[in-house]
């Protein structure tokens, strides 16, 4: 089993919360947050596990959470690139 990166795990962590953080009003947050979690079918606690970096951000995660995070945007952002 391939052990999990410790700076990665928080590299990606902060690259979500830094996305997230940004989305202005905390309605539009709560957009986002509804949105992400219906499309990786996960609760809002494994949500803010995920943004505080207590759980791991799998790539094949980070393709769900940016499939999400675009579904409404004229152009394609990739959030962990930021």
């Amino acid at each position: 089993m391939k052990a999990i990166d410790q700076t990665e795990r928080l590299r990606r962590a902060n690259c979500l919360r830094r996305w997230y953080m940004t989305r202005g009003a905390s309605t539009e947050r709560g957009i986002y947050r509804r949105r992400i979690t219906r499309h990786l079918q996960i609760s809002d606690d494994r949500f803010y596990r995920l943004l505080e970096g207590r759980t791991y951000i799998s790539d094949e995660r980070a393709k769900k959470i940016n499939s999400a995070a675009n579904a409404y945007m004229l152009w394609q952002i990739d959030i962990f690139e930021l």
